[in-house]
């Protein structure tokens, strides 16, 4: 049987990632660095995934796992798998690069062939930052033997409170940058492969990723614990559609080749959101505020994206103010610090459209 390395056997490389592979008929080989995770899953070389949605339970069979602290078992697995899938969040990234170099180098000299990295995070251009992460760790030669394909995870999975079942919506589709792969593509089921990928990379992010941001921040503000209760305060739905259409707009401008499918997307969006099974939490959603505030993330980038093509992101800016008085609650700041605190966010000057239209709207939410 083939093997594909998972790394990270977490919500999304258990609840999403490993199962396509398993469904593929792969034999999928874990990386993680929590030991009972690890011990558990080489003792039932199996888990489960309970989707909410559909009140059914699968057995994802054919699984074990390695140490993620352990260099040389990882690079073995790295070596002889036909392709790596990570799934360890953008910020643990800069920890696994010197694992995937190992692994690679010790592929390289057995004459495995080049390496194919999926990269499955929620991060803007994923595979320019592997690369500032990888280059200075290989040859410019060995750099060439390492297909860094992007995909985007558009699958919820919230917080788990039972380590031995994944629960989570039954939505599957993982589409992956068409155009990176070295040598031939991998069958992995429900993917689509697309070309140019940035366009799909924006529209999770600036579609989805925004709209579930607002929704949580929103929820936050009106003290309400989950996404669906919030999402059930017309208001907040309100907004939350509102948002999601000011980007549908402006990304089938900049790409009309996906224009329908985007305007698809938007329609379904809200639904997966108001799910009351899914019970994701606002906290989890809308965590890091200052990351999901930033020039090129969710919030800010999307508002930017609407006024580029011509827009105006009222709605996305609400989101946005949203965030900020979250921010502030958090760290106790006064309100009168919010101007500075958005421009130190986002990146962008004071008399930036985005601004503005952010503070007015901060203005009436702090107002309710």
């Amino acid at each position: 049987m083939k093997t594909a390395v998972m790394y990270g056997a977490g919500r999304i490389g258990r609840g999403l990632v490993g199962a396509l592979l398993a469904e593929s008929g792969y034999e999928v080989v874990f990386v993680d660095i929590l030991p009972d995770l690890v011990a558990r899953l080489n003792e039932t070389h199996s888990y489960t995934i309970f989707y909410v949605d559909k009140e059914e339970q699968i057995t994802v069979s054919g699984v074990r796992a390695v140490d993620g602290r352990d260099q040389a078992a990882v690079a073995a697995e790295i070596a002889r798998a036909e392709f790596v899938c990570t799934s360890v969040k953008a910020e643990n990234l800069p920890a696994i690069a010197p694992f995937l170099a190992a692994g690679l180098k010790q592929r390289l000299a057995r004459g495995a062939g080049p390496l194919n990295i999926l990269i499955c995070e929620n991060l803007m251009d994923s595979s320019k930052r592997m690369t500032e992460l990888l280059s200075p760790l290989l040859s410019p030669q060995e750099m060439q033997n390492v297909g860094l394909v992007e995909t985007t995870i558009d699958r919820i999975v919230p917080e788990q409170t039972d380590p031995n079942v994944i629960r989570t919506e039954s939505y599957c589709h993982l589409p992956m940058d068409g155009d990176a792969f070295l040598g031939p593509v991998p069958p992995i089921a429900h993917t689509e492969l697309v070309s140019p990928f940035h366009s799909c990379t924006e529209r999770k992010l600036y579609m989805l990723n925004m709209a579930h941001a607002t929704c949580a921040y929103l929820g936050t503000l009106r003290g309400v614990a989950l996404i669906p209760e919030a999402m059930a305060i017309e208001t907040i739905r309100r907004t939350v559609t509102g948002a999601l259409a000011e980007s549908a707009q402006a990304i089938a401008k900049k790409y009309p080749a996906i224009a329908s499918a985007t305007f698809d997307y938007a329609q379904i969006i809200p639904q997966r959101f108001a799910n009351p099974a899914l019970a994701d939490t606002c906290a989890r959603v809308g965590a890091d505020i200052p990351r999901k505030l930033s020039r090129n993330d969710r919030l800010t980038g999307a508002a930017c994206n609407v006024l580029e093509q011509g827009g105006t992101p009222n709605n996305i800016a609400i989101g946005i103010a949203a965030g900020l008085l979250c921010d502030l609650h958090l760290s106790g700041a006064a309100l009168e610090s919010t101007p500075a605190r958005l421009c130190q966010l986002s990146s962008l000057p004071a008399d930036h459209p985005v601004c503005q239209m952010a503070l007015q709207a901060l203005s009436g939410l702090a107002k309710q």
